[in-house]
């Protein structure tokens, strides 16, 4: 099994001077989350808790996620969404999606 990912966040960990239990407190895991991350054992880690991950280690997602350490060109206003994003409940988030799936539908319909 690959583990490329708990490997990364292991290493980026490590360079912060973190903790298991730092990293999961800014997380808002236990710090056994982030041991089995590390050690592969959990690989299957939702969005937004990779987001968090991200955020904790001062990289980007993407890096996490396949080791691309490029950043995606900026658009005017992803860190506000992003924020935004994050404060909403489940429920709201599912509703954001629909929405965002609709507008990107039609933009690519209309062109």
């Amino acid at each position: 099994m690959d583990n490329a990912l708990g490997i990364r966040i292991h290493n980026l960990r490590k360079e912060k001077g973190l903790t298991l239990v730092e990293l999961g407190n800014k997380v808002g895991v236990k710090d056994s989350a982030v041991s089995k991350w590390e050690k592969g054992r959990v690989t299957n880690i939702p969005f937004e808790t990779l987001t968090a991950i991200a955020k904790a280690l001062d990289c980007p997602v993407n890096f996490l996620i396949n080791g691309d350490n490029t950043i995606p060109e900026y658009v005017e206003g992803t860190a506000e969404i992003i924020d935004m994003y994050s404060r909403i409940t489940p429920e709201q988030r599912v509703v954001v999606k629909n929405l965002l799936r609709t507008l990107v539908q039609d933009t690519n319909d209309n062109n």
